[in-house]
């Protein structure tokens, strides 16, 4: 096939590129150029934004495009218009933040999502929304909105699973933050590649869920075995949900992967029947972690990790310090 990666250089987009080139199909690369320019030299690359100029799309075919950063309905209406005629099929990469109930209710695919004026315009899940509603307005029938869950693996640019990584292996004691028994949904970013390369090949389109396996590790064991893979010693201070917010600790974004009980307690429960259904597979998530503190070992680093719509992890550790002294041991 002739596929069309918009992006291509960060994150999923680069495990997108690998797992297309694995089964052999012909790429060429839409982005601004500003990110990791040297990747993939032999893969054409055609130069725009998205945002404001999309000439280079004109004149070409493909059979699919894969798009890993419409953020907006505006980057939705540009895309879809440049290319209604130029590409058989439109897979769009979506969010389960697009579920209006999510995470205080579980979400399946029937699940209500936002509708336009359900949100602030500000709000990453209803733009995400608002982005599905543009590309099944201009290309009925053709898109696969791809609503994915938490990602992470090597090449992430937020920083989630660096944070713990570089967190354990970079101090005697850290905090742990709340129900160390609470289970995780993790799916690795080249998992959801694959999926999404299998499934351009069987021209799905629709909506699915593609999600970490339900319930597969609690963040207890999470934690440890980052400790393990990096070789830490560094002690573990559990520290419940009430003394986090109480010392004003931003949920999700100073702390990854940590929502209190009470604010989320669907934020790890995506229904993927769908996506097993249609070829979902799992590589194991120790197999994420070993790979991802790989990566930062060679170099690696979450260096784009402030983008648009998105936050890094910003504990510092003179907070962190702050609440060890006050959390019991």
């Amino acid at each position: 096939m002739k596929i069309l990666i918009i992006g291509g250089t960060v994150f999923l987009g680069r495990h997108l590129v690998d797992a297309a080139r694995r089964r052999g199909h012909q790429l060429t690369l839409f982005n601004r150029g500003r990110h990791n320019p040297e990747l993939h030299p032999d893969i054409p690359k055609l130069r725009g934004d998205r945002t404001s100029d999309l000439t280079a799309l004109q004149g070409r075919t493909w059979d699919v495009v894969i798009d890993t950063c419409a953020f907006t309905p505006a980057d939705a209406n540009a895309s879809a218009r440049a290319l209604a005629g130029s590409v058989r099929r439109y897979i769009f990469v979506s969010s389960i933040a697009v579920y209006r109930d999510w995470p205080a209710s579980p979400v399946r695919e029937s699940s209500p999502a936002f509708r336009e004026g359900d949100g602030p315009d500000s709000d990453y899940g209803a733009l995400k929304a608002g982005c599905e509603r543009v590309f099944e307005k201009l290309l009925p029938g053709r898109v696969l909105h791809v609503r994915a869950g938490l990602l992470l693996g090597p090449y992430e640019n937020i920083g989630r699973l660096p944070y713990w990584l570089h967190r354990v292996s970079g101090y005697p004691e850290i905090i742990a933050p709340g129900n160390p028994e609470r289970r995780l949904q993790l799916l690795d970013a080249r998992d959801l590649a694959d999926w999404i390369i299998s499934s351009a090949e069987q021209g799905r389109t629709g909506i699915i869920n593609v999600a970490g396996r339900p319930r597969s590790v609690s963040m207890r064991a999470f934690l440890e075995f980052c400790k393990t893979v990096t070789g830490s010693s560094s002690r573990l201070v559990w520290t419940s949900d009430e003394l986090l917010l109480q010392h004003g600790v931003e949920p999700w974004s100073e702390l990854p992967l940590w929502m209190p009980q009470d604010q989320g307690p669907s934020v790890f429960d995506v229904n993927i029947d769908r996506a097993l259904e249609t070829g979902l597979r799992f590589c194991p998530w120790t197999e994420t972690v070993r790979a991802t503190w790989s990566w930062l070992l060679d170099g690696g680093t979450p260096g784009d990790a402030h983008r648009q719509h998105m936050e890094a992890p910003t504990l510092t550790r003179a907070k962190e310090l702050g609440l060890l002294a006050v959390t019991p041991s």
